[in-house]
């Protein structure tokens, strides 16, 4: 614990002397100004200032919600995606292909949010294909194992450039 203290220290250390040296560099180009360029400079900052001031306590006084500095709430993924929490969606793994025992074997794969493994031979292409109640049906550890054995895996398609 004592060496992830120590380097937890050092960083910090690196840290705070790039911020000084940051502010040294600032510091010399706004005292290098000419007198008349400072003293504008910094009006024109305090006078900004006053202003973001004035207007957010007036907008704490008012009764109405103002349009003005209004912030948007910061939504969740869990509000986002409430319909795929409720459908219980699963994981597209890929499809497996080949043959076993001279019979043609073909099934899409997936994986709940447990870890248990689903197959699906007659997947509907849809928003829902991946709902859970939808045509799959769980296999165990072993059904797994020999059809890893047996068939081939196609992982699914990434959607982009890199067709």
């Amino acid at each position: 614990m004592t060496e992830l203290k120590k380097k937890a220290e050092d960083l910090s250390e690196k840290v705070r002397a790039a911020a000084k040296t940051r502010v040294n560099v600032l510091n010399k180009n706004f005292n290098a100004l000419e007198p008349r360029t400072k003293k504008w400079s910094l009006m024109l900052l305090g006078v900004s200032m006053a202003c973001m001031c004035t207007v957010i306590t007036m907008n704490g006084f008012q009764s109405g919600k103002s349009d003005f500095l209004e912030r948007e709430d910061i939504s969740l993924p869990k509000d986002i995606y409430m319909d795929t929490i409720k459908a219980e969606r699963l994981t597209p793994v890929g499809k497996m292909k080949g043959e076993i025992d001279g019979e043609f074997e073909s099934f899409y794969m997936a994986v709940d949010k447990e870890g248990n493994v689903f197959i699906n031979r007659n997947i509907e292409y849809s928003e829902n294909a991946y709902d859970k109640s939808n045509g799959w049906e769980q296999i165990s550890r072993q059904q797994l194992e020999f059809f890893e054995k047996e068939l081939d895996l196609i992982p699914p398609r990434r959607k982009g450039l890199g067709r």
